[in-house]
């Protein structure tokens, strides 16, 4: 990842690479963090050595809020992972937080939900 980053210097970057399915988290858990978690802090960090000027968009999911109450879910809707899937989302979701606080990182995150349209 860093030799990509190094050599290409994106302008934007949209993460979407993840293992995506919450159900077939549940039978390959330690995958699924691997992939996901691991990924994610491979990229951001890629782009605070090589490319600090790349924008990076980070897709979390609505499976992130799990359970949670509210039907209508925001920034303040407390995090409820009820899979290894919505864990690892929460987890790329914190990772792009602290790059942005941190290291000054252009990282932004959403809350992709499933959704059908033309």
């Amino acid at each position: 990842m860093e030799k990509i980053i190094k050599e290409l210097q994106p302008h934007e970057l949209y993460h979407f690479a993840a293992i995506s399915s919450p159900g077939k988290s549940f039978s390959i858990p330690l995958l699924t963090y691997q992939v996901n978690i691991t990924g994610t802090l491979n990229l951001l960090n890629a782009i605070m050595l090589h490319s600090k000027k790349t924008k990076c968009f980070f897709a979390g999911s609505a499976e992130m809020f799990g359970n949670a109450e509210e039907l209508k879910r925001n920034e303040k809707t407390p995090f409820i992972p009820q899979s290894p899937y919505g864990v690892s989302k929460v987890s790329g979701y914190w990772a792009t937080k602290n790059y942005r606080e941190n290291f000054g990182l252009f990282c932004s995150a959403g809350f992709l939900f499933n959704h059908e349209s033309e």
